[in-house]
């Protein structure tokens, strides 16, 4: 309930979980990758992200403060956590705790790996794994890259979008943001396809994408 109450105090319908913080250095992402994931999100999906962690990860976060990322780290209890991960549009974390809960409540996850052995068999249909795959990796707890993490410095914000999953609803985005939905769809042979709750019918000539029509349906479609 109290989660509820705060987002709905802050007028937030829609909202993307982060869990950047983890235990062992070797498991966190770069910190300039997320710097340009986070604005990234929020321009694809339409909505703020809300960060989380614990009261251990409150100076980190500082670090990865901008405009549109609610800090809740260190605000929220477990239980509270969980209701967040419940509730967000997307969870995007390394391999961490909230993560896991995040896929355990079948919750849209992407989640990164690299030190540690990532998920093989994918406990559920909403998971996404980001994983470099190194002939090092995963050593564990026994780096031997020399604190350079190389596995994570692989995993870019492009990498991401390759696997992310597509905004869920585009009905009430603006035409000039429609064309950030193709960077999150999945790319095929013969273009890309978006599973969304209206239908925008797009045409690309080169690097020039036009809307053709916009109309109430089941997919995005584009060529």
């Amino acid at each position: 309930a109290a989660v509820d109450q705060r987002l709905a105090e802050q007028g937030i319908e829609r909202f993307i979980a982060v869990c950047p913080f983890t235990t062992r250095p070797q498991k966190h992402w770069i910190e300039s990758q997320w710097l340009e994931l986070l604005p990234m999100l929020q321009q694809a999906y339409g909505c703020p992200v809300v960060m989380l962690g614990g009261p251990g990860d409150v100076e980190p976060a500082s670090c990865l403060q901008v405009p549109g990322v609610l800090n809740w780290v260190g605000q929220t209890s477990l239980l509270e956590a969980v209701r967040v991960l419940e509730k967000a549009e997307l969870v995007v974390g390394v391999d961490t705790g909230l993560t896991h809960i995040g896929i355990a409540k079948q919750t849209p996850v992407v989640a990164i790996f690299g030190s540690t052995c990532p998920y093989r068999f994918a406990p559920s249909a909403q998971l996404s794994v980001l994983y470099s795959g190194r002939d090092c990796s995963p050593c564990r707890r026994n780096p031997t890259c020399d604190g350079r993490f190389d596995c994570m410095r692989d995993l870019t914000p492009d990498d991401f979008a390759m696997v992310a999953p597509a905004p869920t609803d585009v009905k009430d985005l603006p035409v000039s943001r429609i064309g950030s939905l193709l960077q999150f769809a999945p790319q095929g042979a013969y273009g890309r396809a978006v599973k969304v709750r209206g239908t925008v019918t797009l045409q690309q000539e080169g690097s020039d994408l036009f809307v053709q029509d916009v109309s109430d349906g089941l997919n995005v479609k584009t060529w």
